[in-house]
């Protein structure tokens, strides 16, 4: 399947998917106050959101080239199905992609985790790039109670 037919095709499967939510929460909607409505729309968002993801990166795999040999001792692949659940910005989602593991020297690797720039663990790039930000942004413990005794003065 070349790129524009991968395309169209995750269009059209994400239009349902769209539909099938919108059309299972949107009697809840038209009666719910803005909180709710908020809440359940950012859930509604982080699933459509999430299977986006899981859509375009299949087809990320599907264009990666399989490894010939063992890139650390040159001996030969085995290919298995691994999936991996990660923890992003737009959502929750599951990679499914190839992992090749070499028997000689016990060495796995997955092509799509780093064409995808994916590091150990269970948390997308994006997201991790944006806790460190939120981390080092919101004030300390220290320095915020520091700032209520300032105001407790007052």
């Amino acid at each position: 399947m070349d790129r524009t037919e991968l395309s169209s095709a995750i269009i059209q499967e994400m239009q349902v998917l769209m539909g099938e939510a919108l059309e299972a929460v949107m009697p809840e909607l038209l009666t719910a106050d803005l909180a709710t409505l908020e809440q359940r729309v950012q859930q509604v968002g982080r699933v459509i959101l999430g299977g986006l993801v899981e859509r375009v990166a299949a087809g990320h795999a599907q264009a990666l080239p399989r490894p010939a040999r063992c890139p650390a001792c040159h001996g030969t692949l085995k290919r298995r199905e691994r999936p991996r659940p990660l923890v992003g910005l737009v959502g929750d989602y599951t990679l499914h992609r190839a992992y090749y593991w070499c028997a000689a020297c016990k060495r796995g690797t997955a092509p799509l985790d780093a064409a995808l720039g994916l590091g150990p663990g269970e948390v997308s790039p994006g997201l991790a790039r944006w806790w460190r930000g939120w981390r080092w942004t919101r004030p300390s413990r220290r320095r915020r109670s520091r700032s209520r005794r300032r105001w407790a003065r007052r």
